[in-house]
């Protein structure tokens, strides 16, 4: 029997401190993870490679997760979405030009939620749910 590939994740933040901090729980969970500083350079590697999931801040110099968000739609990319943010995000579900988003977690959310997150949306296929809200309790700082 061939051996199970790693799923992938990008991860995209402009703040190093969460970058790491998400890399390295992801890491330690099993997954591959690739790390992007801005929007910008998050479309470059996305060009370059494939991935699983996208885990994006909303609000980050250069490039924003809604630019990416709407980049990943226009380049018919099929990778699940997760956006992470401090500000309300009530309209980002009825905006047609950006790609689906399958959770949201508004900051300071607890890692473990998120990875029960990451786990489940990687475990199921296709057909799950899109538009999940998540992360609104405040513990565990990112």
């Amino acid at each position: 029997m061939a051996a199970r590939k790693r799923k992938r994740i990008l991860v995209v933040d402009d703040e190093p401190g969460a970058l790491s901090l998400m890399a390295e729980v992801f890491h330690e969970a099993g997954y591959e993870v690739l790390m992007a500083v801005n929007g910008h350079k998050a479309m470059a590697t996305l060009t370059r490679e494939r991935f699983d999931l996208v885990v994006t801040d909303l609000n980050m110099p250069v490039w924003s997760g809604r630019d990416l968000l709407r980049w990943m739609k226009a380049a018919g990319r099929s990778e699940r979405v997760i956006v992470m943010t401090g500000s309300p995000v009530r309209d980002l579900f009825k905006e047609e030009d950006m790609h689906p988003v399958d959770a949201t977690f508004t900051k300071p959310f607890k890692i473990p939620a998120l990875l029960e997150t990451v786990n489940i949306l990687l475990a199921v296929g296709r057909t799950a749910r899109r538009g999940v809200r998540a992360g609104r309790k405040k513990g565990m700082a990112l």
